[in-house]
């Protein structure tokens, strides 16, 4: 292998700087005091390395090579423990791991990296650089200490639907798009399941276009399909054919796209849909009722007229022949036939009065999909003879869940969460909210530390999908839910403190943000759950976590805690490990001036370099941006955010507060980026974006103005070549 290391060596080391003299002179002997010695000799010894070739927009493009998938996996877990994102940066729409690579350094890297590489960014000053050579060689230190025997883990599907569940929580599509990725590459789920995943993300952030454009839709409409993943792709479809012709004013129009556009490719599947579960199910079935097919019945969609489009369908002048419609026990045993858990529990209700032979079919339906309610009207009912009822072990409702947690069947906790997810997840009630917060609170106080780490893998994902159900209402929050607030915040941060996934952390300040909002006598044990998240690693990855924090604290209760938590990251920025870019100093230097801080103590804590350290570019004035458009409904936020990017790039800033498309979002499609806050938008809005470039799209973490600020300088970086 090392005459190919060398020649690759050879090649890369010609276009580094004047600074960085080759590693390899002549042969293959290697420069021993080299900064990237340790690197080249493992290359030349068959074994894992990292690369840099410098590009021509001041950033490298560093590549990670391995001489199999398990050494790729393990080069991965070190980069992200020490690099990324601290001081380097993964390539958004690259993949993780790339598995081609074209012309004749590509077909190099791939002799010697059969499994694919790894390909990341960071910026190409001497200082960086060389910072990064360090923690390499320090890696590599650390890994050659471990035993031999010990093998990196190849993370287990449940972590990864943990980290999921909390990117979609957080409303962190980076994320989320990055953890699919990830299970594709590792094959870690089916290929039917991992589209399933992959439809859940999309219709989660309204991105109708690529569900309707998804290249494996013709064969997934051919299987059964779990309630959510059809109820996705209805709304899609409704959203992306029908929708902009009935907000045009043309019911005729909309009903000929329907007709073209939508019946030939999903009628079948609107045949297995309520009209209950959504205005866009509900018109559509409407439109197929019109046009005189489907089974569903004039008076089912006859307590929905007060929708001006249902009721203009249903009218004599629209209506078709209207089709015999099924009895409800044919609709019972075709729902029971095609796996319908949903529509066999809702018919089976009200066919038990009549028909008790049906009750082992429903008791097993809850080992399928949750029912608490149906489980309490099957007890005490007789089957006939002969006939058993099976026993109902699986809990029924969180409360239950959270009970089973340290004892239950692992299999039946994993089904509960399964389930919830395909066939959707409803808003929790007050009454409900209390409850699971009496339960959260004794797996808090009781001794979770024994918990295996499959049980507290299972128990984070739920938390990650109570938060999401919190944080992701209209109503959110809700006076009557500020307990369950409370301690899912709490154990939030008691069994994820200091962590660096970003949507961990954001999960946190959305708790935080909304009970600041119910009262502000929270401040106190929230501030203390920040510091301590901070404190147990202080880190620069975490610099957009403490940043969210202090404008929050400072918008909700004033400037007391947010002046603590401006001086905390001020003292680890005068530290040498800190290392903060010269966009994060202009950053936190604006948010410590909005709070309060005098020139004097900006300089203390967060210097600019001295002319003496030469000039130091500004990443957003270098990008060039003329136009920038930020969308968000938190105004005030967007405001603040857009006068930063004014003062820093001299652009135009377009502000897009609307709920749905028109004059704003158009002048926005304009821009050279777009800063799309993901959780303070409709999913009509991002519609108005489908003919966009996506590239365009920085999407930002977090709603606050440092947030979008940090996305579209991150944005710039990434397309600096």
């Amino acid at each position: 292998m090392s005459t190919g290391a060398s020649d690759l060596v050879r090649s890369i080391q010609q276009s580094w700087p004047a600074w960085l003299p080759p590693v390899i002179q002549s042969g293959d002997t290697v420069t021993p005091t080299h900064i990237l010695a340790p690197e080249v000799s493992a290359l030349l010894s068959g074994r894992a390395a990292s690369l840099p070739y410098f590009l021509h927009n001041q950033s490298v493009a560093w590549m990670t090579l391995a001489p199999d998938t398990d050494s790729i996996l393990a080069s991965l877990t070190d980069l992200r423990a020490w690099i990324v994102p601290s001081i380097g940066w993964e390539e958004e729409g690259q993949g993780t791991v790339v598995t081609t690579a074209s012309g004749a350094l590509g077909a190099s890297i791939l002799s010697l990296s059969p499994a694919g590489y790894i390909r990341w960014r960071s910026r190409a000053d001497t200082e960086t650089i060389i910072e990064i050579a360090g923690r390499l060689a320090r890696a590599r230190g650390l890994a050659e200490s471990v035993p031999l025997h010990v093998q990196a883990p190849v993370p287990a599907l449940i972590e990864l639907r943990q980290q999921l569940a909390t990117s979609l929580a957080a409303n962190d599509r980076v994320a989320a798009e990055d953890t699919l990725a990830t299970i594709n590459r590792l094959q870690l789920d089916t290929a039917q399941n991992a589209s399933f995943t992959r439809l859940r993300v999309l219709e989660h952030f309204g991105d109708s276009r690529l569900v309707v454009e998804l290249p494996e839709l013709d064969q997934l409409l051919r299987v059964r399909l779990p309630q959510n993943t059809r109820i996705a792709i209805a709304k899609a479809f409704y959203r992306h054919f029908v929708e902009p012709k009935e907000s045009q004013g043309s019911l005729t129009s909309a009903r000929d796209e329907f007709v073209t556009q939508v019946l030939p490719k999903i009628g079948s599947l609107l045949d297995a849909l309520r009209p209950e579960v959504g205005v866009e199910v509900r018109r559509l079935l409407a439109y197929r009722l019109a046009t005189g097919e489907g089974s569903l019945s004039r008076e089912a969609l006859s307590g929905y007229i007060d929708d001006p489009v249902v009721a203009a369908l249903l009218s004599p002048v629209q209506q078709q022949p209207a089709p015999v419609p099924l009895s409800d026990e044919d609709q019972f045993f075709a729902a029971w036939q095609t796996l319908d858990w949903a529509e066999v529990q809702r018919l089976g209700m009200l066919l038990l009065p009549t028909r008790p032979d049906i009750v082992p079919v429903l008791a097993r339906s809850l080992d399928r999909l949750p029912n608490a309610p149906l489980r309490d009207a099957l007890t005490g009912i007789q089957t006939p003879a002969k006939q058993s009822t099976p026993a109902i072990n699986s809990p029924q409702t969180w409360a239950e869940w959270l009970t089973a947690i340290p004892t239950g069947e692992l299999s039946h906790l994993e089904q509960l969460l399964s389930a919830r997810v395909t066939a959707g997840m409803k808003a929790v009630t007050s009454a409900e909210g209390r409850e699971i917060a009496d339960k959260l609170t004794d797996l808090l106080v009781g001794q979770t530390s024994h918990l295996d780490s499959g049980r507290r893998t299972v128990l984070l994902t739920g938390l990650a999908e109570l938060a999401g159900l919190c944080v992701g209402v209209k109503d959110f929050p809700a006076a009557g839910l500020i307990d369950l607030y409370r301690v899912i915040a709490n154990c939030w941060s008691v069994w994820k403190r200091g962590s660096a996934f970003p949507p961990d952390g954001q999960i946190l300040l959305e708790l935080a943000d909304g009970l600041l909002q119910l009262s502000v006598e929270e401040e106190k044990w929230l501030s203390d759950e920040i510091s301590r998240w901070w404190e147990t690693r202080p880190t620069r990855a975490l610099l957009p976590f403490m940043i969210s924090a202090v404008e929050i604290f400072h918008r909700l209760a004033g400037t007391g805690t947010a002046e603590r938590f401006w001086i905390d990251v001020g003292t680890f920025a005068k530290s040498k490990e800190a290392k903060l870019t010269q966009g994060e100093r202009l950053l936190w230097r604006k948010v410590g001036a909005d709070i309060g801080w005098d020139e004097g103590t900006l300089d203390e804590y967060m210097p600019l370099p001295s002319p003496a350290e030469g000039v130091v570019i500004d990443p957003l004035k270098a990008a060039g941006l003329k136009k920038i458009a930020i969308v968000s409904m938190r105004e005030e936020q967007a405001k603040r955010a857009a006068d930063q990017l004014k003062d820093r790039t001299g652009a135009t800033v377009v502000l897009v507060s609307d709920t749905t498309s028109g004059p704003e979002t158009d002048l926005a499609a304009t821009a050279d980026v777009i800063a799309y806050v993901w959780s303070a938008t409709t999913h009509a809005v991002f519609r108005a974006f489908d003919k966009v470039d996506r590239k365009k799209i920085a999407y930002v973490r977090g709603t606050g103005a440092a947030s979008i600020v940090l996305a579209v300088e991150r944005w710039s970086l990434e397309r600096g070549d």
